[in-house]
């Protein structure tokens, strides 16, 4: 359909229709991949664990080797961008957890270590990367877990004096790092890094074919908003990809598209609500789902792409709730 509708050089929508096979084969690879996660939960509990662990070291550590220049941190392999690092590290962790708890319901020594040790590496790494979006969503999933397995009121106390007792740390990291008025600044100097400009060239600007959009393969300089708002306000810079996975995937692939991304979405509800799984564990899929909503608010445009970030951020955490969801209690493979 991107050949019908779509604007610019054919190679684009070439691409285009090359990562669609390349998505089918992605996907079959992390069906594969699933039965062995979901029969062996704890193996792969202290895998994810350690991927994040790792994950955040090589941020922090990268960060300290160049802090006289560095201004954002940023790892290596998938966490190498400041804004994808932070959803990663922490989906890799939220999984983990989800893990960890299925396997035991009182978890020992070793496994709080490891958990509580890399909560703070992630969080650390997060602050780092001086991404908002990223430090907010790490917080208010802080809140949430922390409110999974504190529920009990009388064990609230604990669930305080953890909070807060991280928080210091965090404060103290960063205030001998930067100084804590200096990282607020840093926070602060970006505004909205030009998002505000490109939402509203999307969406002043919809495709002309509001079914099939502009076409999957369409790149931001053939969009209508680039000749008629972007370049003639002096925003060439900003004309980027849509940095909002629903307004990219309505600008390339239109209500069709649109509807497939969010029938997605409701379906994964739809399997955790209706499944056997117990509460807790129910509740810690809806967090994980809520990190994947919360991440492509202000990054990406497609779910169809080659072997990226977003197969991280949105296809495994989303695969992984379906397949624990059905077959996690029936032990169906």
């Amino acid at each position: 359909m991107t050949f019908n509708v779509g604007s610019g050089p054919n190679e684009h929508h070439l691409r285009a229709a090359r990562w669609s096979l390349e998505i089918t084969f992605g996907l079959l690879a992390l069906f594969y991949w699933m039965r062995d996660l979901v029969n062996r939960p704890e193996l792969w509990a202290w895998l994810f664990m350690i991927f994040a662990f790792l994950g955040s070291l090589t941020v922090i550590a990268d960060y300290l080797y160049h802090f006289e220049w560095q201004k954002r941190a940023s790892g290596l392999g998938a966490v190498h961008h400041p804004v994808q690092l932070g959803p990663i590290l922490l989906i890799y962790y939220a999984i983990g957890v989800l893990l960890f708890v299925s396997v035991t319901n009182k978890l020992n020594i070793p496994k709080n270590i490891i958990i509580s040790l890399t909560f703070f590496l992630v969080g650390l790494a997060i602050f780092l990367s001086q991404s908002r979006a990223s430090i907010i969503i790490f917080m208010t999933y802080s809140v949430y877990l922390g409110l999974i397995i504190f529920r009990d009121k009388y064990r609230l106390l604990t669930l305080m004096l953890v909070a807060t007792t991280f928080l210091l740390l965090f404060l103290v990291a960063i205030d001998l790092m930067f100084g804590f008025e200096t990282f607020i600044d840093k926070i602060l100097e970006r505004r909205l890094s030009n998002r505000d400009t490109i939402w509203k060239g999307y969406l002043l600007f919809p495709p002309d074919s509001i079914f099939f959009g502009l076409g999957s393969g369409t790149q931001p300089q053939y969009h209508p908003a680039y000749d008629v708002y972007w370049k003639p306000n002096g925003y060439e810079l900003s004309a980027t990809h849509a940095h909002n996975l629903f307004i990219g995937t309505y600008s390339g692939t239109g209500l069709v598209g649109l509807a497939f991304l969010l029938s997605i979405f409701f379906s994964i509800i739809r399997n955790i609500f209706k499944s056997s799984v117990i509460t807790t564990q129910k509740y810690m899929l809806l967090g994980i789902l809520g990190i994947i909503f919360l991440s492509t608010l202000t990054s990406s445009f497609t779910v169809v792409s080659s072997i990226k970030a977003i197969w991280l951020i949105f296809w495994l955490p989303t695969i992984f709730i379906w397949f624990w969801c059905r077959y996690r209690e029936t032990g169906d493979n």
